[in-house]
């Protein structure tokens, strides 16, 4: 795991997105330009905005991997390092942090043990700070003093995915089942993430009633996240499953994803709106 400081102001904006997958005609790349060309820009009155690139920056599929057919990919692992680089090139320092991914890990042998990943190649040559699998950002002002941690990870296996009829029921269970893989992670962090899984879901802290005596009457009071340092509740946090931009479905072609049998998923990513030092809310947006 690694643990970046990023410092920030007290109001901005983070982009949480990821699986670009750079290189694969499934991509939807008018989705990816709006991504970029809203983080460039002022977002809800807010001009600074920070990006964390949730991993599989590129397809890497080698001509010998069982996905690789020849048409439904373009450019060889080097023009797909090449174009990531480029599209995150103006924006760079946008960026908080890259994260790995399963995809670039298939080249694991050509660029490491020993030596940078593929994804720290890249993120090397953009100035990047490089996340591996797993990282913590802390929010930190120019003062240093902490505003609140982000847990972040790329997992190189396991799904998520729900099988009951009910679609209200089954939301909740994909909301349950990121909170279930990310909560017991790092228990000082309000904002947890992860990428790989290709959906769009965000499980919001939860309030409960309870009751307190001011030592005369009784009243009624709810749970809420009072601090953002040392154990948080975990019912307390912020978690999200970042999406996409690649498609299950083809025009004209099968994709991997279809002869898989995977049902068809929501594109899009996150954007946490950060006021006043304290995540004011989060909106989805659907490419």
């Amino acid at each position: 795991m690694r643990i970046h400081n990023v410092t920030v102001p007290n109001n901005f904006n983070l982009f949480c997105f990821g699986d670009v997958h750079e290189g694969t005609f499934a991509k939807v790349d008018e989705g990816w330009r709006m991504c970029l060309d809203m983080l460039g820009e002022e977002y809800e009155g807010v001009k600074h905005n920070i990006a964390v690139d949730h991993g599989d920056i590129i397809e890497s599929v080698s001509v010998d991997h069982p996905h690789y057919d020849g048409i439904t990919t373009e450019g060889n692992v080097y023009q797909q390092m090449q174009t990531a680089m480029k599209d995150r090139w103006p924006l760079r320092k946008k960026f908080a942090v890259i994260m790995d991914g399963n995809h670039p890990m298939r080249f694991w042998k050509f660029f490491g043990p020993g030596k940078p990943a593929l994804t720290e190649t890249v993120c090397n040559d953009l100035g990047v700070k490089y996340g591996g699998f797993v990282a913590v950002l802390n929010y930190v002002d120019k003062k240093g003093k902490r505003m609140f941690g982000h847990y972040i990870t790329h997992p190189t296996r396991g799904s998520m995915s729900s099988r009951v009829d009910d679609p209200k029921r089954r939301k909740l269970n994909l909301k349950l089942a990121v909170k279930k893989k990310l909560r017991d992670q790092v228990g000082d962090c309000i904002l947890m993430s992860v990428g790989h899984f290709h959906k769009l879901v965000y499980c919001e802290p939860e309030q409960e009633l309870y009751m307190e005596n001011d030592g005369e009457k009784l009243h009624s009071r709810y749970t809420a996240p009072r601090k953002t340092q040392g154990f948080i509740h975990p019912d307390h946090r912020h978690y999200l499953c970042t999406g996409s931009f690649h498609r299950t479905f083809g025009d004209g072609y099968d994709t991997y994803a279809e002869m898989a049998g995977y049902n068809p998923v929501e594109l899009g990513f996150y954007i946490v709106r950060v006021r006043d030092r304290a995540i004011e809310g989060i909106d989805e947006i659907i490419i």
